[in-house]
């Protein structure tokens, strides 16, 4: 039984009809997303809803992530003893390629792409997918070097025994307390991607998981590096550089990507890279010519001196934190946009880094009061508006040259955009309109 029938669930049932695996399928939308595609295979397919007794006769249910484990009627079929699997635990069972898995709160886009490029500059031939771009299940038609797999908690849910060869975690932060208990289970739950891996890439800012980890350990930090499988930053003439152990590896400056969490990215990846064993040389020069994300601290344009970066793909107070620290310690004046639908994220952090950082804050969206009020509740200094358009168009006024203009929302963009894309684009053209 196939519960939920969007990109996922399509994957899942298009590997059925390829293997002659017979399945049902469950959704509780009116037209699910991938129905009429499924019907071009299918024309007789019937849709349930989901509810106990679609389950009753169900061997196997495959869960489409969007689909919370906690639903009641899944609750209920594994308490009647029916299992229940995901398309990431499926396919570390079927696969017999070496894969990454690459997770963490924020950047696993960027980094499962950044790795994909360093292995195609060192001669592989790589399949990529999973959270992003081709659904895993659809992976296993390829013949390949290894695969490059994004992987997010909600897929992490039901994967117990990963076995991926290099298993990633980028960094942890607050996310998704509207679907988990608490923040810990959700912490647990990123942590799953380590479950019988070879090798782990772990993030030296959590020591207490770098020594519980007993797989060979690549680490990577902000900090200067200690050990042959540590990377890191260093200054040499006052310049900032990627090291590994005690060699430079290249000026931070030097790459496209900008901001020091784009470089905890980098040495993440070229982590992931040492332990798939890629050529130095490549991954190099890889990622000097890897341009980075549209709408992850994308550098718009730059307008009359002011510089705009759009981080619109920024969805919680995290990934906002993380671009807010690499471009707060320029000598650039730096206004921050935010704004949106909170999703019950914590912003404590975020109200921190305003009382310690220098910048100014603009908001906008449904939740612009209650982010304003959590940042400085006594404060004039925050600006806010309805819309988008009403803040870049007041924007105008607040510039001066030599400002960066980081609009990285914190937010999930549904009280007035399709998604975060959708929202990105529209900063962008807004700039183009108002700072032309």
């Amino acid at each position: 039984m196939i519960v939920g029938l969007g990109k996922t669930g399509y994957a899942c049932a298009q590997y059925f009809v390829r293997n002659g695996i017979p399945f049902s399928v469950a959704d509780d939308s009116d037209n699910p997303a991938c129905l009429n595609l499924l019907r071009k295979t299918l024309p007789n397919l019937e849709v349930l809803k989901i509810d106990e007794q679609a389950f009753v006769d169900a061997d196997l249910i495959v869960l489409s992530p969007g689909v919370p484990l906690m639903t009641r009627a899944i609750q209920s079929a594994i308490q009647s003893g029916v299992s229940v699997t995901g398309d990431i635990a499926m396919f570390s069972l079927k696969t017999d390629k070496d894969f990454v898995g690459i997770t963490g709160t924020n950047g696993k886009s960027s980094v499962t792409e950044l790795l994909a490029l360093m292995a195609k500059y060192a001669g592989k031939n790589i399949g990529m997918g999973g959270n992003i771009g081709i659904p895993c299940l659809d992976l296993l038609e390829k013949d390949v070097d290894f695969n490059i797999l994004e992987i997010s908690s909600y897929q992490l849910e039901l994967a117990d025994s990963l076995g991926a060869k290099v298993a990633v975690l980028l960094n942890l932060s607050p996310d998704h307390l509207d679907r988990y208990e608490n923040l810990e289970a959700y912490y647990e739950t990123k942590l799953r991607i380590f479950n019988k891996c070879e090798i782990a890439v772990v993030p030296r800012n959590i020591p207490e998981l770098v020594d519980q980890i007993a797989a060979n350990t690549f680490t990577f930090g902000i900090d200067g590096p200690v050990g042959d499988q540590a990377l890191g930053v260093k200054d040499v003439d006052g310049e900032p550089y990627l090291f590994t152990g005690n060699r430079a590896l290249l000026k931070a400056e030097s790459m496209k990507i900008k901001g020091r969490h784009n470089w905890l990215n980098a040495l993440a990846a070229l982590a992931s890279g040492y332990g798939m064993q890629l050529d130095e040389a490549s991954m190099l020069e890889a990622l000097l010519s890897y341009p980075g994300l549209p709408h992850r601290s994308e550098m718009v344009c730059e307008r009359h001196g002011v510089q705009f970066v759009n981080d619109s793909k920024s969805t919680n107070p995290g990934s906002s934190l993380a671009a807010i620290e690499g471009f707060a310690n320029s000598r650039q004046k730096l206004i921050l946009i935010l704004g949106g639908l909170m999703k019950g994220a914590d912003f404590e952090n975020l109200k921190k880094s305003f009382e310690k950082l220098n910048f100014s804050c603009m908001v906008y969206g449904e939740d612009r009061k209650h982010i304003s009020n959590i940042l400085d509740p006594e404060s004039d200094s925050i600006k806010s508006f309805e819309t988008l358009e009403e803040l870049i168009k007041a924007l105008r006024e607040d510039t001066t040259e030599g400002s960066l203009v980081l609009f990285s929302p914190a937010c999930a963009s549904f009280d007035q955009y399709r998604n975060f894309e959708h929202r990105g684009e529209a900063f962008v053209q807004l700039v183009e309109e108002y700072f032309s």
